[in-house]
């Protein structure tokens, strides 16, 4: 897959591009290709197969997709994690700043890149959670769980994974998401005029104002993005069936034995 994107145009807009990880399964061998060997060794540290090859797809497609927007080949790329857990890019791949995160959760990967500012992106998987009153009272505000736990049963699950995308996200976009304490994510407070989980929001002890969008990559799943720029573009792509064929042809001969699954 190539994409064409002009440098002013990923200064002006947020693309976010969600996988359904199992249309990649048999493109596993040529994402492992791409990847580096310290990507390969947290590979082999997954038990189960079906985690090890989650994690090749995800990271390979990251590597894929970053390839494409600054112009590299995929292996050649240098990702590191950041003091929290936030993948970056060495800068002498950087044209003029590249931000971008993923997340995972069940059978789907959300990216999300721009030029413009940095972001954090979160998707979770909708499901029960027996202990919501309890683990909203530790995490959220307490405005946020007076809300969550007076809606109707039916509704509060929903409404709990869009509170936690949007305060996971956030925190991503700011640094301190992946290892920090959860009772430190910044509350959520929306704008006057803003319509519920639909539009923009700030925490309210941000030096700056953030902006988080609630999104749906598909049916059972709840995603969200956070940004600093007002004014971008959000452009939300889906990953093409194609391109799992495309990376299928391009493993070469030896190369499936190469990923130890």
């Amino acid at each position: 897959m190539h994409l064409v994107v002009p440098p002013q145009i990923i200064k002006e807009e947020l693309h976010v591009w969600w996988a359904n990880l199992r249309e990649f399964d048999l493109a596993v061998p040529a994402l492992w290709s791409v990847l580096s060997n310290w990507e390969r060794a947290r590979a082999e540290r997954f038990r189960l197969p079906r985690d090890k090859e989650n994690f090749i797809i995800r990271h390979g497609m990251l590597r894929m997709l970053l390839g494409a927007y600054v112009g590299c080949y995929p292996s050649r790329l240098n990702l590191s994690m950041g003091p929290n857990g936030k993948p970056e890019l060495h800068r002498r791949f950087e044209t003029g700043g590249m931000h971008f995160n993923l997340s995972h959760s069940g059978d789907v990967a959300l990216y999300g890149f721009t030029g413009a500012c940095p972001i954090g992106v979160d998707v979770e998987q909708i499901q029960p959670v027996p202990d919501c009153e309890r683990i909203a009272r530790k995490t959220f505000s307490q405005a946020e769980t007076k809300s969550l736990m007076a809606l109707p049963k039916e509704l509060r699950i929903s409404r709990f994974f869009d509170l936690w995308t949007r305060k996971e996200a956030l925190s991503k976009a700011i640094g301190n998401g992946l290892r920090s304490s959860r009772t430190a994510w910044p509350r959520l407070v929306p704008r006057p005029d803003a319509s519920k989980l639909a539009q923009p929001s700030k925490p309210a002890d941000a030096p700056v104002e953030w902006h988080v969008h609630s999104l749906s990559p598909r049916e059972g799943y709840v995603a969200a993005v956070a940004f600093q720029k007002p004014d971008l573009d959000l452009i939300c792509r889906t990953t093409p069936a194609f391109f799992s064929e495309e990376l299928r042809d391009s493993v070469r001969p030896g190369l499936r034995a190469r990923t130890g699954t």
